[in-house]
C-alpha cells in the first residue's frame, strides 16, 4: 500500500514522525480512532508495518501537543524528497500547514 492509498483509507492523521536516514524516507504515522491508536510505518512512501493499540490514544481533548519547530522542519525536509509523487507532496504540504496552525 502506498502513502496515498493509506491517506485515502485512514483519513485525518494525528501526527507524522519523519526521518531521512541513508537516503531512505521513513515515517511513523499516528492515527487516533475511537480510543485506539494506529501506528503505520512507511519507507519511501510504501507501508512496511502496522501497529494497533486498543484503548491507547495519543490525543487528549484538553491537551493536544503541537509539533515543535524542529519537527515541522523535519516534515518540510521529508516533503521535499524527490521520490514523492505530486499527490504525496501535496498531502505532506497540507500536513505541514496544519502543524504550523496548531496552537495558534
Amino acid at each position: 500500500m502506498t502513502r496515498t492509498e493509506l491517506d485515502k483509507a485512514m483519513g485525518m492523521l494525528l501526527k507524522v514522525n519523519a526521518d531521512n536516514y541513508a537516503g531512505k524516507l521513513k515515517d511513523q504515522i499516528i492515527y487516533d480512532r475511537l480510543r485506539q491508536s494506529w501506528y503505520v510505518y512507511t519507507e519511501d512512501g510504501i507501508v512496511t508495518a502496522l501497529q494497533h493499540r486498543p484503548g491507547a490514544t495519543q490525543a487528549s481533548t484538553t491537551n493536544v501537543r503541537c509539533p515543535t519547530s524542529h519537527e515541522i522542519r523535519s516534515m518540510e525536509t521529508s516533503a521535499s524528497n524527490i521520490t514523492l509523487s505530486d499527490a504525496e507532496r501535496v498531502q505532506r504540504r497540507k500536513e505541514i500547514a496544519e502543524a504550523r496552525k496548531c496552537g495558534r
